[in-house]
């Protein structure tokens, strides 16, 4: 059992496994965890580890657990979101998904920016109230669709800017069975981050959206047509007997794969896949954690408003087609 007053180290150095600089940069921005489950620690340490950062406040619908993760990361816990005004610079909002809106909104009215946890809400009509709320309160309302932040895929689109048009984009996103249980079903789960990275690719316009038979809300499979020209398979599925996450970008001229958790990204030129699938080049990238990445950059746009990740409309569009495919998939 972990003993809170003993200790002579600072307790968040205890719980999230970190280890402090006595000279580290005194912190600028003060930071709001709301929501402490798995994802929400894992802003937590983020938080606590990134220079120019203080977590100020931490809120959880556990008082409990509250109180612990306050007590070791020696921050407020705060007892509701009406609370955190004037205390706050921005806020990460981790709660479960049918409870973005309802987290966010106040806080966006009030000025205060946020990071909220992806899909950036379940319902379309919950997504543009709180891009109203951000617009009202003149607030930055960013979704944490972190694939954005990947180096693979930050290298990829640079690789994408200098060649030929995409032709094809196939993805999957694939997860061993959890004991957890879900809030929502795969294609909000999984699937959202492909669809979201869509838009890094073309803004055209989606048609024949298309569902493999034997959908269920732990694995779908979907393709469609974007801008009637570039063909789109995904597939996302929670119960498979090992990980995978992999994207395929295809141009006229090369072949792309991205494994988004090996950060890897390798290119083959069309003419020599059909001579042989195994050749090609590993593309260098250089390697870092999405989600400090992903802080830090929300960090930035809290002070400038130019927001380099998901905006709120960026999450409503993959929101809508994500609608669409459970729609067809008998989801919703």
């Amino acid at each position: 059992m972990l003993s809170l007053k003993t200790a002579s180290l600072r307790p968040s150095d205890r719980l999230l496994g970190l280890n402090r600089s006595p000279m580290s940069n005194p912190p600028v921005l003060r930071a709001a965890v709301i929501g402490l489950g798995r994802m929400g620690m894992n802003h937590v340490r983020a938080c606590v580890d990134t220079p120019g950062i203080e977590l100020a406040a931490i809120l959880d619908h556990k008082p409990g657990w509250a109180v612990h993760v306050g007590t070791e990361t020696q921050s407020l816990v705060a007892p509701d979101v009406s609370s955190l005004f004037g205390k706050v610079d921005f806020a990460i909002v981790a709660v479960p998904t049918v409870d973005h809106a309802a987290t966010a909104v106040p806080l966006l009215q009030q000025g205060v920016s946020c990071l909220v946890e992806k899909p950036v809400s379940v319902s379309e009509s919950d997504a543009k109230m709180m891009i109203t709320a951000a617009e009202q309160g003149g607030a930055v309302l960013q979704v944490g669709h972190i694939e954005r932040f990947n180096p693979a895929i930050c290298t990829l689109h640079e690789q994408l800017e200098e060649g030929s048009a995409v032709t094809r984009i196939a993805a999957r996103r694939h997860n061993s069975p959890q004991d957890r249980t879900y809030d929502i079903d795969a294609v909000l789960d999984l699937m959202i981050h492909d669809l979201e990275l869509l838009s890094l690719f073309t803004n055209q316009d989606v048609s024949d959206v298309r569902v493999s038979s034997g959908a269920t809300e732990h694995a779908v499979k979907a393709g469609f047509i974007i801008g009637g020209a570039i063909s789109v398979e995904l597939s996302a599925d929670r119960k498979t007997g090992s990980p995978v996450r992999e994207m395929i970008v295809e141009t006229e001229d090369s072949i792309y794969t991205v494994d988004f958790t090996s950060q890897q990204l390798h290119r083959t030129s069309q003419q020599l896949h059909r001579l042989t699938p195994t050749g090609g080049e590993e593309i260098s990238v250089e390697r870092e954690d999405a989600l400090r990445r992903q802080l830090k950059a929300f960090a930035k746009a809290t002070g400038s408003g130019t927001v380099e990740g998901a905006t709120g409309d960026d999450g409503l569009t993959a929101l809508q087609l994500a609608n669409q495919i459970r729609s067809v998939a008998g989801l919703i």
